[in-house]
């Protein structure tokens, strides 16, 4: 798939069969954060964490996406903690396929 282009992803770390181990043995360039890590009540309190798991996924893979960002709150703390990447409502619902073609293919 590499070879036609396509990038691979580790989805929803941090939650189910997901581990460390995962992160060094699977030949993902990119890892999708769980969206229970912004889900926190006081994420202030999780900064450190977040950011030292961050330099741990960094280590071994390209790339880390926050998945579940759904406030502009959320997105000056993942900028905050160096991430600069993320997914969720507040960039776009899930489309049907045609209706993501016409609004981002066109």
């Amino acid at each position: 798939m590499r070879n036609a282009g396509f990038s691979v992803a580790i989805d929803d770390f941090g939650t189910g069969y997901s581990s460390l181990s995962m992160l060094h043995d699977m030949p993902a360039d990119v890892v999708k954060m769980d969206k229970s890590f912004l889900d926190k009540n006081d994420m202030e309190e999780e900064k450190e964490f977040i950011e030292r798991i961050g330099a741990l996924i960094r280590s071994v893979k390209e790339e880390i996406i926050f998945e579940g960002v759904e406030t502009p709150q959320q997105v000056e703390f993942l900028v905050d903690c160096g991430f600069r990447y993320g997914q969720g409502y507040l960039y776009d619902r899930p489309l049907p396929i045609e209706v993501f073609e016409e609004k981002y293919m066109n």
